[in-house]
């Protein structure tokens, strides 16, 4: 990410080294602008690792839709994301997703992956996890790309185990008070 303002001050230190009388002065600028940059980053990447590590985000997001059937109003969905069970996954961190669900009460549970960070050592961790949580009209689930990195056949098979309909590039049709709600799930790794 550092790439892009490194690079705007070699480009500018480039085009004042032939237009300015002050060179000198504008070469140890730049020197201490890439200094300030590095500084900020071993600043910040320690920072955000800490962050993403030990607290678990909870956003809500209110959807009104013009024209939706009185059946499906206040229809609450979850979206979990991103759990990625590993060995610095604590039991606080396990704890927070579980008290945010159950706070949130979903009737449509959903999972977009990456339970496991990577690798088959947290794979029951995982499961743990996931088994836990349930939506009370369904639960579905499709494959992060961690998760596929890691082991997507052992991780498809606790998660149907634990009661999550697990969606590759296919769909699944639900009902809520007599009115039908379509869920597709998409498998989408980037790598491929």
């Amino acid at each position: 990410e550092l790439t892009a303002p490194f690079l705007l001050l070699d480009v500018a230190a480039f085009f004042i080294r032939f237009g300015s009388l002050r060179f000198e002065h504008w070469r140890r600028v730049f020197a201490y602008g890439r200094i300030i940059l590095a500084a900020a980053a071993m600043l910040y990447v320690p920072t955000r690792v800490l962050i993403d590590t030990a607290w678990v985000q909870n956003s809500t997001v209110d959807v009104r839709l013009k024209n939706l059937p009185g059946e499906l109003q206040d229809f609450r969905i979850t979206l979990v994301g991103d759990i990625q069970v590993d060995r610095y996954t604590g039991e606080s961190e396990v704890a927070q997703v579980h008290r945010i669900v159950r706070e949130q009460t979903p009737e449509l549970l959903l999972s977009s992956g990456d339970v496991v960070t990577g690798g088959t050592d947290y794979l029951v961790a995982a499961e743990h996890v996931m088994c836990r949580m349930k939506g009370s009209l369904a639960s579905i689930a499709v494959m992060g790309d961690h998760d596929q990195w890691s082991a997507p056949d052992v991780i498809r098979a606790f998660q149907v185990r634990c009661g999550w309909t697990f969606l590759e590039n296919e769909h699944t049709l639900l009902t809520r008070n007599d009115k039908s709600v379509l869920v597709t799930g998409i498998t989408h790794i980037y790598s491929q």
